[in-house]
């Protein structure tokens, strides 16, 4: 602490922390599947779907794809919001926010794409 090595390692956090904001804002921005909500602090966006995908849905796709997203059904007291979802860009660098995000809307496009088709058995 006398040497002020952990005002080097705050600023360095900083930077890497702004580095992952700024790459998670760029990546979700300009997407025809979800509003985001630019944080005022902590370490994570939260998303709101447009119409009507389910974010259970959408996390359960995603960890089949290794991307870890978060229900916002977990952070409300009723539950019934099935609408949002949580990304944190604490513990990820910047190429696999990028990879995360692109892979997060395959799936919500492969879930629209499912849900449009037209089912017809063939019997």
């Amino acid at each position: 602490m006398r040497e002020g090595m952990w005002e080097k390692h705050i600023e360095g956090f900083k930077k890497t922390m702004k580095d992952r904001f700024d790459e998670m804002k760029h990546s979700l921005a300009n997407n025809n599947y979800f509003e985001i909500n630019i944080p005022d602090g902590g370490f994570y966006f939260w998303i709101k779907l447009k119409e009507n995908i389910s974010a259970k849905v959408i996390y359960l796709k995603c960890i089949e794809r290794n991307v870890s997203i978060v229900p916002g059904s977990i952070f409300f007291s009723n539950k019934t919001d099935d609408s949002h979802i949580r990304l944190s860009y604490a513990s990820c660098e910047v190429d696999n926010i990028r990879k995360g995000i692109l892979t997060i809307e395959e799936v919500i496009k492969d879930i629209e794409e499912a849900g449009n088709s037209e089912y017809i058995p063939i019997v």
